[in-house]
């Protein structure tokens, strides 16, 4: 069984050979939201888009993560002007469209919940290189990686955070993207 630092390893230890190729790889996909209509990368172009991996039945990491996500993002972003965030489901056997929606709209409306076709699911696993394994079948729990990744307004690779940072460490890294509001004094 792997640990979930064994799974955060792995996933860290592709990026250097991914970062380093030529053409940057395509972060695309197309998923369902919660009312079933289609969402693809090509939405939230002139933002960042923050990208998380999970699953509703998760007991730790997923709520966590997107707990302190949800935190961050309102502190380093009060006018909601630069980030848009996605949970992504890892698990569409058991979560449907609607169910990862509702999910993710807990923690934040800002966090929007995605799931579709396993084949979706696995296209969006793959275009991210992010680690998933089923050590118990498909119908027991998956492992997953808890990487946040940051995909710049053009749609490539600003950045990926690791697991287990905390809200004030999240907040830090998401204000190095954030665009300041020009107010009036």
């Amino acid at each position: 069984m792997m640990t979930r630092r064994r799974a955060l390893l792995a996933g860290m230890l592709l990026w250097p050979a991914i970062c380093a190729a030529e053409t940057p790889p395509p972060f695309t996909f197309s998923l369902q939201n919660g009312a079933g209509k289609t969402v693809t990368q090509a939405q939230f172009h002139g933002r960042y888009l923050l990208v998380f991996f999970g699953y509703t039945r998760c007991a730790d990491l997923c709520p966590t993560t997107l707990f302190r996500l949800a935190r961050a993002i309102k502190t380093a972003d009060p006018l909601d002007k630069t980030f848009d965030a996605i949970f992504v489901t890892v698990d569409p056997r058991h979560d449907s469209p609607k169910t990862v929606a509702h999910y993710a709209s807990l923690f934040s409306p800002r966090i929007e919940g995605l799931g579709g076709s396993p084949q979706q699911i696995q296209n969006t696993i793959t275009a991210f290189h992010t680690y998933v394994s089923w050590p118990n079948g498909p119908n027991g729990q998956p492992t997953h990686s808890g990487l946040i990744y940051i995909l710049s307004p053009s749609g490539q690779l600003a950045t990926v955070l690791p697991d287990g940072l905390s809200i004030a460490a999240l907040t830090r890294a998401l204000r190095r993207y954030h665009v300041p509001s020009h107010s009036a004094p």
